[in-house]
């Protein structure tokens, strides 16, 4: 009997991800598709909460798949929130349903306003600290000049999901802001701008990549040994006066920064 020619669509358990995309007259893409069928996969129980999905060579040989289409499908599945990743172990199960994810995706100042605007600090400790040599580079001050030293969690104003970790140094005759964090969602610069009529008007961002860890993990609701980045924003006045610099520690996916340059 002649050998049948290989089917370029997915066989079974695959024919479960060659259904017809919703949209009309499109089909999504195989690792979308696969990334469907696991995400019911677990919704189902069939991969329980704290087991480990099979390894990326079964899935390959169960779907039809490639090790690209494998991987990314499984991609999409942790940036929902459901699978982690841990070297020795394999893909485990963290949650039996997606989870929102927030993003913030700035490409200009006003978008950083608009980010801050829709976060809020919640306030966790401060302290009146003097520049050593490391600070003073930092803050462009001279050693031994005083600042005020805020540590907080930066969270969605309207679901309360922690979106970074936040120091933030600002002068001292900012002090009076500490005792307005706990009491208004106002972000720190609209608290400026507000009492001491004092505009931010440039902010610049430096970004490096970093790895999560510790209390810091745990505080950001991510597995130690998550990737993210690490923010410093130093917010000016009109003449150019460092008003406050915040050192923002974002797990990944809760950050993208946009640039574009265009030929003249």
């Amino acid at each position: 009997m002649p050998r049948r020619p290989r089917d370029t669509t997915w066989e079974s358990p695959a024919d479960e991800i060659a259904e017809a995309s919703p949209i009309a007259g499109t089909r999504a893409p195989r690792y979308a598709e696969l990334a469907r069928v696991l995400i019911e996969r677990i919704n189902s129980g069939t991969y329980a909460v704290g087991q480990s999905l099979p390894p990326e060579t079964e899935l390959c040989v169960m779907f039809g798949a490639s090790r690209h289409t494998v991987r990314e499908a499984i991609r999409i599945l942790s940036e929902q929130g459901m699978v982690s990743r841990r070297q020795g172990v394999g893909t485990i199960v963290t949650a039996s349903s997606t989870q929102a994810r927030y993003t913030a995706t700035l490409s200009s100042l006003s978008d950083l306003m608009q980010h801050l605007d829709a976060t809020e600090l919640h306030f966790l400790s401060d302290e009146e600290v003097a520049a050593d040599s490391v600070l003073a580079e930092l803050l462009e001050c001279p050693v031994g000049q005083r600042w005020i030293r805020i540590r907080a969690l930066r969270v969605l104003k309207r679901s309360s999901e922690v979106v970074s970790a936040v120091e933030m140094y600002v002068q001292l005759r900012f002090a009076g802001l500490t005792e307005m964090l706990g009491k208004t969602q106002n972000s720190v610069y609209r608290l400026i701008e507000d009492h001491y009529h004092t505009r931010v008007v440039e902010c610049r961002q430096d970004v490096v990549p970093i790895i999560i860890s510790g209390e810091e993990a745990k505080k950001l609701h991510v597995p130690s040994g998550t990737p993210g980045l690490h923010v410093t924003r130093h917010y000016l006045d009109d003449k150019l006066d460092i008003l406050s610099v915040s050192i923002n520690r974002y797990p990944k996916n809760r950050f993208r920064f946009q640039m574009r340059w265009r030929l003249s």
